[in-house]
Order: structure tokens, then C-alpha cells, then sequence
């Protein structure tokens, strides 16, 4: 780890010299990766809190210091599909533009059709699948995640996004959350 002092000590260095810029550069990127990292490994302890929505019968465990975002409890779209909470992981620091998170969709079989599986995994202890792809909105390169299984006529989607750079750093969190999740009753 790089400490703020060797980091002020590479960026207070002539900024005429080429390889100067190039330490200073790789100190922050070093910062960056150091910053994520610890974040990484105290998240994967810290507490979690439960998630209930009794009208869809699921529940999931987040971590508490994450934000949830719940949806007004309306029918489906017209595309049968409902987002039911999403969960946005702070902040890091300044430079973040972008929140990872996790969101939870229940879909209607008629949406299921658009899912395109890739690879056979199980999910609150039923067959399910997976994707996962690149994409760019606006200016981000995202790394994607879809995990979903279908129980009587619901699918239950699980969408995992982040920047693309960050996407192995949270996925032991996403994966504990992932694990957590569960189904009782079949939404009416």
C-alpha cells in the first residue's frame, strides 16, 4: 500500500520530467487499487441486514452500509416485469461517478423470453442461470451480471452492475448477497 505521504512526495515532483508524471500516475492508480481492496475485505465482514418484501415473498441480505432503494408496490408493466428494491453500494471516494449495486426484478414469463442464458447455476435453491456481459452506458464501461430462476409463473431476476475496472472487488459481497436470497410464497 502506498501511503499518503510517498503519494504527496511522487506528485510534488517536476511535472517536466516524463516519468515523473508517469510515478505520480501509477502512485494514484496504486491509491485506487489499495482503497477498493481494503474496502473489498471489510466489506465481506461487516454486517449485513435482512430485506423483506412480503408481497413478493423474497428476501436477501445486503450489507447494512448500503443503500436501499425500495420501489412503490405496483402492478407489473406492461412488459411484465416489476422492480421490486435495489441495493447501491456508497460512495468511496470523491472520484466515483458511478454506485455498483444490486437490483431485484420479478418478471412474468412472457418477459422471461428476452434472457438469453449462458451458463446453468441455482438460485434460492432452485435451477437458474447467468450472464454476464460488457456493456457502455454513456461514458462507463460496465460489467453486468444477470442470475435468475423461475418458481411457478414468476421469474426472479437479480442484476448485479458495475464499472468494469471494480466488478471483481464487489463480487464476494454480491455473491454473499446472492446466496442470501430467498423466495417463501409465490407473488399473488
Amino acid at each position: 500500500m502506498v501511503s499518503g505521504y510517498s503519494f504527496l512526495s511522487l506528485s510534488s515532483l517536476s511535472s517536466t520530467t516524463p516519468y515523473h508524471k508517469a510515478f505520480a500516475s501509477a502512485g494514484i492508480d496504486i491509491i485506487r487499487a489499495a482503497t477498493l481492496a481494503s474496502l473489498t475485505l471489510s466489506s465481506t465482514r461487516q454486517s449485513f441486514t435482512t430485506y423483506a418484501d412480503l408481497a413478493d415473498g423474497i428476501t436477501i441480505q445486503y450489507p447494512s452500509v448500503w443503500q436501499k432503494i425500495e420501489y412503490p408496490a405496483a402492478p407489473k408493466s406492461t412488459a411484465g416485469d416489476k422492480v421490486v428494491v435495489n441495493f447501491l453500494a456508497p460512495i468511496v471516494n470523491a472520484s466515483d461517478k458511478w454506485r455498483e449495486y444490486l437490483m431485484i426484478q420479478v418478471l412474468n414469463q412472457s418477459a422471461v423470453k428476452n434472457l438469453v442464458s449462458q451458463v446453468k447455476t441455482s438460485l434460492a435453491g432452485n435451477p437458474g442461470y447467468k450472464s454476464v456481459y460488457i456493456n457502455n452506458e454513456e461514458s462507463f464501461n460496465l460489467k453486468t451480471l444477470h442470475v435468475w430462476t423461475t418458481i411457478g409463473n414468476h421469474t426472479y431476476l437479480l442484476i448485479y452492475k458495475a464499472e468494469a475496472t471494480k466488478y471483481f472487488a464487489y463480487l464476494p459481497i454480491i455473491q454473499s448477497m446472492l446466496d442470501s436470497f430467498r423466495v417463501g410464497v409465490s407473488p399473488s
